[in-house]
């Protein structure tokens, strides 16, 4: 897409090729759709039970732990959107960056969560959903951070490349955690709720950083140090990332692991980690695990 626009806007027609790039995006959409539909889901008939009862719902064993669990997630969407409606904006509008250059950004977020999601899948059989979400829970709140020390095109491909990296195993960890917590019979609700919960946090936080993208400054001063910034973004990507370290501080300890898993040590810690295993290993040695829903 990036190289498409890039050469229509040479050419002084960038709308063509947003129309292409959008003419095959509903291509592969129609694709993509007729594929779905010849799926045959006759094994997974439909439950009996009829009805949707929150109530119910969170009645069960681990109804007080997808409780919490429905808190952390909903807040740490809610700081991811303070600062994600504006990354495309300060790349393009303030950093002056080319279309080529914002699409290979944007390929390194996705690659990173290529290279690392088979990792991450197996680190979940073994070690549990929780320890994920731990883990990847006290990186996330850095990324955004990292925006306001440089402007760089390769720093910021690589921050981003990292970034997929570790929200490939915070997005695995969420969507696992709602199949370990809610009873087989209830995932396609629990699921429906957790969705919900996770779009009221995008509209919050989306509100959010909008108002904070009209107050924030765009100068920093630290005592004599006085950092001058390419806009006031990266300072509405700094706040995200406070306020993702604040949720991850205050929630991930209320909530607990569902499922049986293998403890382990500092040591084993290390050598299990996905962000560093998928570069000494061209392939896992398990089973994928379950691909997340972008988030």
């Amino acid at each position: 897409a990036g190289l498409v626009l890039h050469y229509t806007e040479t050419r002084h027609s960038p709308w063509i090729g947003f129309a292409v790039i959008f003419l095959l995006a509903a291509v592969a959409r129609t694709i993509s759709a007729r594929y779905l539909s010849l799926l045959d889901d006759s094994a997974s008939p439909a439950t009996p039970e009829e009805g949707f009862d929150l109530g119910k719902l969170l009645g069960h064993a681990q109804g007080a732990n997808f409780l919490r669990f429905l808190c952390f997630t909903g807040l740490m969407h809610a700081c991811v959107l303070i600062a994600g409606p504006f990354f495309v904006i300060y790349l393009l509008r303030d950093l002056h960056f080319t279309y080529v250059q914002y699409g290979m950004w944007l390929a390194a977020g996705v690659l990173g969560q290529v290279l690392t999601l088979p990792f991450w899948g197996t680190y979940c059989d073994r070690h549990g959903t929780k320890s994920v979400m731990v883990l990847t829970g006290f990186l996330v709140p850095v990324l955004p951070m990292l925006y306001i020390f440089s402007t760089s095109l390769y720093a910021l491909v690589a921050i981003n490349f990292f970034g997929g990296m570790v929200w490939a195993g915070l997005a695995l960890g969420l969507q696992n955690y709602v199949f370990d917590a809610v009873r087989p019979e209830d995932r396609a609700k629990g699921v429906a709720v957790c969705s919900t919960v996770n779009a009221l946090g995008w509209f919050l936080g989306a509100m959010i950083g909008s108002w904070l993208a009209t107050v924030a400054p765009s100068t920093l001063t630290l005592g004599e140090l006085n950092l001058v910034l390419a806009s006031n973004l990266p300072v509405v990507f700094f706040v995200s990332g406070v306020l993702r370290l604040v949720v991850s501080v205050s929630f991930l300890g209320k909530f607990g692991e569902i499922r049986a898993v293998n403890p382990m040590g500092l040591r084993q810690w290390l050598i299990e980690l996905p962000l560093l295993k998928f570069l000494r290993e061209p392939r896992p040695g398990r089973t994928l695990g379950r691909i997340p829903s972008r988030s």
